[in-house]
């Protein structure tokens, strides 16, 4: 689509960031603070200059809380908008939208730009709503509910929370932003109590592409209300959230590694090797495996077997203050293969019953214990790898314990290779969507994902790559890709697939909406049509998945 930027001229913005190219050379970007903005624009390049914008105050460099760097994946922080536009109110984001409209411009919504693939929250040569000054947190009087602007990141909730010793269904990493995360689905610390985060969202402020602002419930707007919960940004821009509240002071949880004493039989009977050829990548590799062999003498491993019925038998326990999720990864400090869990269980009761298969494991790593909310999240957080190119996808299956055996001995062969090249961490994550999960969902109105109780207990399988090279895109797409498509085929012959697609891990060219059904993708689009008739959620941004 031809870029048309005639559209600055007379955006009414708060803020503003515009970045310079000469001589097809990136520039230093001017930040703007303004109410408006006059800007002469060509075909390809953004010219601004003092004259233009009057007696109005330019400062160059970027400001701390709005570089680029804020975003997750490099691919995302690649890409350079031509604009950034930082509104601190839903009626600035109104007037905005409605020029956008006018003159076809493209654009994206930033919350916390947490997403992996290029493009979902940032895009080349448009506009970009950072809705970072969207970042109110208010408690209502009785304390049941709490309005939250989408520009937050789950930190700052939290700590406002905290306060009060209350908390709400939400991201369990810090610097996840809030408006992704809920317009996702949001898979929290509370699913097993009150299901999916963005079920516990009893109001939406939304700015509309005709420029009104709305209010989305179960009385007002209330299929829009429906759609919303997983329907992703193809209605407008939600600039607040009013969440449900909880009691909540301390819980106990933490990150938990195994060393697996069958590991060298399972790579055996895969023929994998890892030979020794006299380079320091060999002998660490090497060094990796004695360093396992050590482990497993001190009594320091554990089966795979074990690991994995204990998270199968998560999936039936009754006690709903438990939440776990387990991985399988490549630990590339240690240079070794290895498996664990990240526990937290919603009291303050240290190794909680609900966890005894896990906590009377031999780990050689823990980190739990008793704490608050928001060190748990600030922990999480640190083990996440931020600033890395990131390739991720996700599938769901039915639990059963044979299959996640197998899922292991694909991720091992595919990856055998790629764990090798420097700074590359290949790691798969298993999560639950009981059956109770899932019957809480359907309470209240219900949401468009198509999952229903009779379908569960499933989990979802995801993958993550990162790296650093961009000559490994490819390559590493290529292995999670392989992974994949061999999990879904392993699943479909046993007859444990399920279509779901969990949207908030989901690649950017995975068609999500076709796994909630056709019937529920059918309504979506009816739903957009209404609110969205000219297109412009769907035509003018291009990020995110589309209906």
């Amino acid at each position: 689509m031809p870029l048309s930027m005639s559209w600055v001229r007379r955006l009414l913005i708060p803020v503003i960031l515009i970045s310079t190219r000469v001589a097809g050379q990136e520039q230093s970007p001017i930040w703007l603070e303004q109410q408006t903005i006059y800007a002469a624009v060509n075909s390809s390049t953004l010219n601004c200059d003092r004259a233009a914008i009057g007696q109005q105050n330019v400062h160059r460099g970027i400001p701390p809380e709005g570089s680029s760097t804020s975003y997750y994946s490099t691919q995302q922080q690649e890409l350079h908008p031509l604009c950034i536009a930082a509104p601190e109110t839903a009626e600035q984001i109104a007037k905005a939208i409605i020029t956008v409209k006018d003159q076809e411009c493209p654009f994206a919504v930033k919350s916390g730009g947490h997403a992996a693939y290029a493009g979902a929250s940032n895009i080349q040569n448009g506009l970009v709503f950072d809705l970072r000054n969207l970042n109110s947190v208010h408690i209502s009087e009785d304390k049941s509910i709490a309005s939250v602007g989408s520009g937050n990141r789950w930190i700052d909730v939290y700590s406002v929370l905290q306060e009060h010793k209350l908390a709400v269904a939400g991201g369990r990493i810090a610097s996840v932003g809030v408006g992704g995360f809920l317009l996702g689905g949001g898979l929290s610390l509370y699913s097993q109590k009150y299901g999916w985060a963005v079920d516990n969202v009893r109001n939406f402020e939304v700015v509309l592409a005709d420029g009104a602002i709305v209010n989305a419930n179960a009385d007002t707007n209330s299929d829009l209300f429906w759609a919303l919960r997983g329907g992703g940004s193809n209605f407008g821009i939600v600039t607040r959230f009013d969440l449900q509240t909880h009691p909540l002071d301390l819980v106990w949880g933490g990150t938990e590694l195994v060393a697996l004493s069958d590991l060298a039989s399972r790579q055996s009977a895969l023929n994998l090797r890892e030979p020794f050829d006299w380079t320091l990548r060999s002998a660490s590799n090497n060094m990796g495996r004695v360093l396992r062999q050590g482990l497993c003498f001190i009594g320091k491993c554990v089966h795979s077997r074990d690991f994995i019925n204990h998270f199968v038998r998560m999936a039936e326990q009754p006690d709903t203050n438990a939440h776990m999720y387990t991985f399988f990864a490549w630990f590339p400090q240690l240079r070794m293969m290895g498996a664990g869990g990240s526990h937290a269980y919603l009291a303050p009761v240290a190794e909680p019953p609900a966890f005894e298969n896990m906590t009377s494991m031999n780990t050689f790593f823990s980190t739990t214990k008793l704490r608050t909310l928001t060190d748990l999240v600030k922990e999480l957080d640190a083990f996440t790898l931020s600033g890395y190119r990131t390739y991720w996808d996700t599938l769901t299956f039915k639990v059963d314990a044979e299959l996640i055996s197998k899922l292991w001995d694909i991720f091992l062969e595919e990856t055998h290779e790629i764990k090798n090249i420097p700074n590359c961490q290949p790691a798969t994550n298993n999560q639950l969507i009981t059956k109770r999960h899932i019957a809480l969902s359907e309470k209240d109105g219900g949401n468009p994902m198509g999952i229903k109780s009779e379908d569960g207990p499933l989990f979802l399988f995801s993958i993550t790559v990162t790296y650093t090279d961009p000559m490994d895109d490819a390559r590493m797409r290529n292995a999670a890709q392989n992974v994949m498509s061999r999990a879904k085929a392993l699943a479909q012959e046993m007859g444990l697939y399920h279509p779901f697609v969990f949207k908030n891990y989901a690649n950017g060219e995975t068609d999500v909406y076709a796994g909630y059904g056709a019937e529920s993708r059918q309504k979506l689009r009816e739903i957009q049509k209404k609110y969205d008739s000219a297109g412009v959620f769907s035509r003018l941004q291009p990020g995110g998945h589309k209906l």
